[in-house]
């Protein structure tokens, strides 16, 4: 029992660690006379910071699939079905909310590799093997999306519709990047 406690508690943790954050809007502190910028510069990255994020949720990803292969274990098993060797509702429910979390460092691992390509490239996609990587990166990464939601679907419980909509439209955007780098 206490190794299901510390598992929950680390997907807790890791839902908890990996949620997204707001920024604060500070158009309260700012003078009237002074009208705020409608669009900031984007924030660029290098490729050093790509695979440093990619170093970092790689090794979360791990860490979350050997908390699901715990989960799916003969002894996890007996323990929370009740002795039973099927997995039941309750532990498959489980299973799946940690899938979500490893498919979500999934979605940032392609995102990462995409992002080292088109910076290694300066986003020119005409060679047809880069173009070829490219939209291999961003097809996993829309069928990890696309599993993400099919996820949070089965469990309304689990999942806010605004958690729904955020999926919904990352995979929006990949269906575009994807349409526009195809044409």
């Amino acid at each position: 029992m206490k190794k299901v406690l510390s598992i929950i508690s680390t997907l807790g943790l890791m839902v908890i660690g990996t949620a997204s954050l707001t920024a604060c809007n500070d158009n309260l502190s700012r003078p009237k006379s002074i009208s705020p910028n409608p669009d900031p510069p984007p924030i660029t990255h290098d490729i050093k910071y790509y695979q440093n994020l990619y170093d970092a949720t790689l090794v979360d990803y791990k860490i979350t699939k050997q908390d699901i292969d715990d989960l799916q274990s003969k002894e996890m098993i007996e323990q929370i079905c009740d002795g039973g060797v099927l997995i039941c509702a309750e532990l498959q429910e489980m299973i799946d909310v940690a899938k979500v979390e490893l498919y979500q460092y999934n979605v940032i691992l392609s995102d990462c590799q995409y992002q080292i390509l088109s910076l290694q490239y300066n986003g020119n996609f005409s060679d047809p093997t880069i173009k070829v990587k490219a939209l291999g990166f961003l097809t996993d990464k829309l069928t990890t999306l696309s599993t993400i939601k099919a996820i949070m679907l089965l469990y309304p419980t689990n999942y806010t519709q605004n958690d729904i909509n955020k999926i919904s439209a990352q995979i929006s955007t990949v269906q575009d990047l994807i349409k526009n780098l195809s044409a």
